[in-house]
C-alpha cells in the first residue's frame, strides 16, 4: 500500500495500487504482483528502495566474477501465498517479521552454500532451522510487537491503538512492559527472566535465555558455563560439550 497521498497524472500510486487489489480479487495474481509493485514505485513517500537499486546489483552480480547476488525477492514471492509477499512474512511495509527473517537467514546460507561450502562441507539441500532452537523468546516477540505497534500509530501509518493478543498476566509480557517503558535495561530483563525460569524449574526457557546472553556478550565466560550446564541437565550432549568447549577459550 502507498504511504503517501500525493499523486501526479503520470505517478498515481494509490490507482496502480487499486488496480492490484482489482486484478487480485479476479484471482489475477502475477499482474496483481506489477502493479502493487509499480504502486511502490510511484509511491511519493519514499521509504521504500527503489527497483533501480536491484537492477544495478543484479548487473553487478552478472558482470563481476566471485559476486553473487542473494535474491530475497524470489525467496520471498515463493513462500507468499499467490506469490505476493505480505504481512505473513513483514511486519510493516520494510521489515521482515520473524519467518521473513528466517527465510533470509535460509536463503543466505543457500548462497553461500552453492558457491564457497566444498562438497564435503556441505550440509544437507532440506537444511532448515528447527523453531525450536531458533534464539527467540516470547519476551522477544511480545517486546517486538509493542514496538511495532507504537510505530505503526505514529506517522506515515497514523493506525489506531489496538491490544496485543498476549495474556497481559505473564511473567514474560510484565517483563516486556518494563523494559518497553524503559523501567529496566535489556540486561536486567533478560537476568528476571532467567532467574524466573530457574526458579520455575524451566530449563528448556532458561537455556535460551541464557544462549542469548552468550550471543550478545560472547567473552563473559558464566553465561556459556551455564549454557552447558542447562544442556546437560536438558540431556543435550552435543549442546554442552560446545558450550564447555566456549568457555575454555582464552
Amino acid at each position: 500500500m502507498p504511504l503517501s497521498k500525493d499523486s501526479s497524472p503520470l505517478y498515481n500510486a494509490q490507482e496502480e495500487y487499486a488496480l492490484g487489489k482489482q486484478a487480485y480479487d479476479l484471482g489475477l495474481h502475477a499482474e496483481a504482483l506489477q502493479h502493487y509493485m509499480q504502486a511502490k514505485e510511484y509511491d511519493q513517500l519514499r521509504f521504500r528502495a527503489p527497483e533501480a537499486f536491484n537492477q544495478i546489483i543484479r548487473k553487478y552480480g552478472d558482470e563481476l566474477d566471485n559476486v553473487y547476488v542473494v535474491d530475497i525477492l524470489k525467496k520471498f514471492t515463493s513462500n507468499s501465498p499467490n506469490g505476493i509477499p505480505g504481512s505473513e512474512l513483514l511486519l510493516e511495509h520494510v521489515h521482515p517479521n520473524l519467518t521473513g527473517q528466517r527465510l533470509i537467514a535460509e536463503t543466505f546460507y543457500e548462497a553461500l552454500s552453492d558457491h564457497f561450502f566444498t562438497p564435503g562441507n556441505r550440509q544437507p539441500s532440506g537444511y532448515n532451522i528447527n523453531l525450536k532452537e531458533y534464539p527467540a523468546t516470547a519476551f522477544d516477540s511480545i517486546y517486538g510487537d509493542m514496538v511495532i505497534a507504537r510505530l505503526k500509530q505514529q506517522w506515515p501509518f497514523n493506525e489506531a491503538p489496538h491490544e496485543l493478543n498476549y495474556d497481559k498476566e505473564s511473567f514474560e509480557y510484565k517483563t516486556a512492559e518494563l523494559f518497553f517503558y524503559q523501567k529496566i535495561n535489556w540486561g536486567q530483563a533478560m537476568q528476571r527472566l532467567n532467574n524466573h525460569y530457574i526458579i520455575s524449574k524451566d530449563n528448556a526457557n532458561a537455556l535460551r535465555i541464557v544462549e542469548q546472553m552468550c550471543l550478545e556478550l560472547p567473552h563473559e565466560k558464566v553465561f556459556q558455563k551455564q549454557a552447558g550446564s542447562l544442556s546437560i541437565q536438558l540431556k543435550e550432549k552435543e549442546k554442552a560439550a560446545f558450550y564447555f568447549k566456549q568457555a575454555e577459550k582464552p
